[in-house]
Parts: structure tokens; C-alpha cells; sequence
């Protein structure tokens, strides 16, 4: 990676080579990260190029340099998330963090493994089949001897067989801290844990079991980045892209950290980033929607005050299950904090309006790009929503009588976030599933984006949670079961959206599990909304 006496820049990593098949769409490129933190020192917006000295000016008067503005603007190119954290290992002795060559060689092996498993569960879940007597690698399952033999096509065994070797290089390396390390944790956190292990005694823990660790290793080269960065000055050219680079390995711990706690019931370990200084759009016809460039940017936006906003909810749900009494402690202290998020939520609903609104498939559909990043909102937007009237149902029935008010808004927007799903869902279907991921990634075409780009487990976890609380809105009304053909038509479409997502290795491995969870559940109620 040294630069010699000529640019370089980061392209997307071909992973065709060493890793079968390539993996899907990675890249950010550091316009296109979310948020503009003002604690992470905001996102740089220069071009993600390493200067070569030619292209950098001395300025005397500060004995520092500066970059040409013909390498910083008309040359501008991608920062691939692979680049930016090669980029940062590679200055890792200048900042203080020596790594040596089994260090090196530890870091590699692992981001490797991690990117090998990761783009496994995205192949098809339709090809063909096998005996399920054909022989199996036993070698893998050294780890316990409860765990079931994988059972499925030769890909599904492959996707297990990586899962336990990530897993495995992971914990052999828990002493390296680099940044391949930290990705390769955060990476790792995002794919399914194989359903052989569900059953499996003591293994309960597997579930974001290293994520803590990694964003332990993250906090720590933060601050020896920082440190080094301060010390090149602030026209290094050097240090912005070193900057930039840190921001992007940054934000995606922040996202990690931020949806593995809103799914589960453990506390955030990193701190909350203040809202950008800029405000969001006050009234919603300035989102240019027509623009087809202009929703990507539009959709980073709103992902960033979401993101925002699920830290607050986060904190309303896990105050609710640290209560083990009837009686909630702090329960006034809680009902102001919902007050609050509601609030949040309705100045959200009214910056956002027309993008919430907006349906890729209409008469002029958006490329498959700009289709993910509005679906990606959808799902992460609607899954914030459900998990806040849940935790604020859990409060507000402790106290019913004094919060109707409350409590009406809180089904209203259970209401919304159904049929916003709803309508998400029938556009994907609506949509061309051809040309929606590059022709050598080993994919079928009737992959839907709801599919792609958002990690599966959230996908699954949003429309569950949409229809556990769709018919349990219905069960407790006072007219009880009414097959109105409104709700009883989300919940058809949004299980045939669950069931769509059976057809990647990952998905159906999650969306698996919830179905038969949903028709123990609910199945007769389910099969009379089916036929809808």
C-alpha cells in the first residue's frame, strides 16, 4: 500500500478469487455514510484518495501540507468499508498499535473467514438437493457433541461448515487488535447463527457473543487514531482520510451496537451521537423525490435520526425489563420519556412524509440502488416503531385509566407501521427481482430486495413482530376477531414477505424459525388471513 510516486485508491475488494461466491455490495463510500456525527469529529466529505507527495503543497508559514484540489476533487473516488480498514492497519505502527506478522497473518485469516461466511448465506436456498445421508465434514462439530449434523443442500452445509471456522478463527484471536479484527466481529454479529446450535445445551451465549469485544477493541484504536490524527495537525492530508476512514469503521459499530440492543435486552456500550447540527427538512415537499440521485442522500439522512430515535427507545424498553415487581419503579419517569419519543416520532413522520409515503415501484421506479437504501428506512424505521409500542404497552398497562391518550396514539402507530410494512412489501413484489444483484454472485433472480442489503435477521424480526402485534391489536379489541379484510390483509401479505425470505441460506434459516413460531402461535388465525 505504499503510495511510491503515484496515487492509489480504494476499489472494491474482488473477492472471487480467494472467496466463492463475490460478496454482495459492501462498499460505502464516505458521502454515502449516514450520519455527521459531531462527537466522531463528522464524516469527511473529501475525496477517499491517498495522495501520493506529489499531489501535496507545503505551505511554509505552518510547515504542514495541503492537498492539490485537482487529486481531492477531480479525481474523487470510492472508500470501500475493506479499504478504509486496510488503510487504518496499515499506518498501525505510526499510531501506536505494533502489530506483528502472526498478528497480521491472525487478522487477514479472519476477515477473510468472516467475508467467506457472510457472502455464503446469501446463495440460493433453491438449487439443488442432497441425500441427507451424504457424508459431512465431522471435523467442525468438535465444539459439541449435541450439535445436530446439518441437514439441507450442499450450500446450506458449506454456509455452516464457514460459520464454525469464522467462528473459530474469531476466538483465536481475541488477543489482536486490529481494525480487519474489529470489522470481521462486527461483520460476524450481522449473519445467523446456524439453527444446528439452537437446540444445542449451553449456547445460549453464541448470540452477539463477541460484538462487546470488538467495540472494546474499537473504543480503544478510536482513541489512538485520534491521538495521531490530532498530531498531524488539520491539514494533513493524511489525517482526513485517516479520519474518514475511522468515521466509517465508527458508524458501523454504532449500528451494530445500536440494533443488537433494540432486538435484545442488553445496554448499548458506545455513546450517543448527538444529532446532526443541521436540521432535517421542516415541511416534506423538500425532498426532491424526482431526482433519482437525491433519494439515497435523502434515505441517509432519515436512517440517521431513526438511529437517533431507537437510541431513545432503547432505553424506555430496557427500563421496562429491569422492572420485576407489578408495580413499575420510576413509572412517571418512563411515561415522560414516551411522551418525548412521540413527540420525536410525529416531528420525524413530519420531515419524512412523502419519502415514508413513497413507493419505489410507481410510474417511474427507482434503480435497485436507490430501491434498497428506501427499503432498508422502511424496515429499520417500522421495526423501531414496534419495538416502542411494545415496551410502551408493557408500561402504560400498569397505569391504563390515567394514559388513555397514550395508549390510543401507541395502537395508532401500530396501526401505521403495519400497513407502511404492507405497502413495502407489495412493491418489492411488484418489482424486478432480475438485475438486482451482479450476474457472478451466485444468486438466483427471484431474490426480493427485502432480501438484500438489510441484514436478514432484521428483515425477519420486523415483520414478526408486525404481525405478533397486528392480531394481538385485534384479539384485545372489544370486538374481538372481525376479519375486516384490512388487517387480516397485512398479515397475508407481510407472511408471504416473511416467507419470501426463505430463499437465501441466511433468510431461511431465520424466517424459518419464525414461521413455525408464528403458526404455533397463531395458526388458525393465520391460515383464515392467508386465503385473503
Amino acid at each position: 500500500m505504499y503510495t511510491g510516486k503515484s496515487q492509489y485508491r480504494f476499489d472494491e475488494m474482488d473477492l472471487r478469487d480467494p472467496i466463492e461466491p463475490s460478496l454482495p455490495e459492501l462498499r460505502f463510500s464516505v458521502e454515502d455514510t449516514i450520519t455527521e456525527p459531531s462527537s466522531f469529529h463528522s464524516l469527511q466529505t473529501t475525496s477517499p484518495l491517498c495522495i501520493a507527495p506529489s499531489s501535496l503543497q507545503k505551505q511554509t508559514s505552518t510547515n504542514t501540507w495541503h492537498l492539490n484540489s485537482s487529486a481531492t476533487h477531480a479525481e474523487a473516488q470510492k472508500l470501500t468499508v475493506l479499504g478504509a480498514v486496510r488503510f487504518l492497519d496499515h499506518f498501525s505502527d505510526l499510531y501506536g498499535n505494533v502489530l506483528s506478522a502472526r498478528a497480521q497473518r491472525k487478522s487477514d485469516a479472519v476477515l477473510k473467514a468472516v467475508l467467506k461466511v457472510f457472502s455464503f448465506q446469501w446463495l440460493s436456498n433453491r438449487g439443488s438437493s442432497c441425500d441427507d445421508t451424504e457424508t459431512f465434514d465431522e471435523h467442525i462439530w468438535t465444539e459439541s457433541p449435541n450439535v445436530k449434523e446439518p441437514k439441507g443442500s450442499a450450500e446450506a452445509r458449506d454456509f455452516v461448515d464457514a460459520w464454525f471456522q469464522a467462528r473459530s478463527l474469531i476466538n483465536d484471536s481475541k488477543s489482536v487488535r486490529s481494525f480487519r479484527i474489529v470489522y470481521a466481529i462486527l461483520l460476524f454479529d450481522t449473519i445467523p447463527i446456524p439453527e444446528e446450535l439452537i437446540d444445542a445445551v449451553g449456547y445460549s451465549g453464541w448470540k452477539h457473543e463477541f460484538l462487546d469485544l470488538g467495540l472494546r477493541k474499537l473504543s480503544t484504536l478510536d482513541a489512538l487514531v485520534r491521538r495521531y490524527c490530532a498530531n498531524l495537525g488539520p491539514f494533513s492530508g493524511y489525517g482526513d482520510f485517516m479520519e474518514s476512514s475511522l468515521n466509517i469503521v465508527l458508524w458501523f459499530g454504532y449500528l451494530r451496537d445500536t440494533v443488537a440492543s433494540l432486538m435484545t435486552s442488553r445496554q448499548c456500550r458506545l455513546p450517543e451521537i448527538p444529532m446532526q447540527s443541521k436540521p432535517a427538512p421542516a415541511r416534506p415537499q423538500f425532498l426532491d423525490l424526482d431526482s433519482e440521485n437525491n433519494v439515497p442522500d435523502i434515505c441517509r439522512r432519515a436512517l440517521a435520526g431513526a438511529f437517533h430515535l431507537w437510541r431513545q427507545i432503547i432505553k424506555i424498553k430496557n427500563q421496562t425489563l429491569s422492572s420485576t415487581s407489578g408495580v413499575k419503579h420510576g413509572i412517571l419517569e418512563s411515561v415522560l420519556a414516551i411522551n418525548s419519543t412521540m413527540t420525536a416520532i410525529d416531528a420525524f413522520h413530519r420531515s419524512y412524509h412523502t419519502l415514508l409515503a413513497y413507493c419505489p415501484a410507481g410510474p417511474t421506479p427507482l434503480s435497485v440502488g436507490s430501491t434498497k437504501f428506501w427499503v432498508s428506512l422502511m424496515i429499520f424505521w417500522n421495526l423501531g416503531l414496534l419495538v416502542f409500542a411494545e415496551s410502551s404497552n408493557s408500561v402504560l398497562n400498569e397505569c391504563e385509566y390515567f394514559h388513555q391518550h397514550l395508549i390510543s396514539k401507541i395502537r395508532a402507530l401500530q396501526q401505521q407501521a403495519a400497513s407502511s410494512l404492507t405497502r413495502t412489501v407489495e412493491c418489492v413484489f411488484v418489482l424486478p427481482t432480475v438485475g438486482s444483484w451482479k450476474p457472478d454472485s451466485g444468486l438466483g433472480v427471484d431474490v426480493p430486495i427485502t432480501a438484500c442489503h438489510v441484514t436478514p435477521s432484521i428483515a425477519v424480526t420486523t415483520l414478526e413482530k408486525a404481525i405478533e402485534q397486528i392480531i394481538e391489536v385485534q384479539s384485545d379489541s372489544e370486538t374481538g376477531l372481525i376479519f375486516d379484510g384490512v388487517w387480516n390483509r397485512h398479515v397475508a401479505v407481510l407472511m408471504k414477505g416473511l416467507v419470501s425470505l426463505e430463499v437465501t441460506i441466511g433468510g431461511s434459516r431465520i424466517a424459518g424459525a419464525a414461521l413455525r413460531s408464528l403458526m404455533q402461535r397463531y395458526g388458525d388465525i393465520i391460515s383464515e388471513c392467508w386465503s385473503v
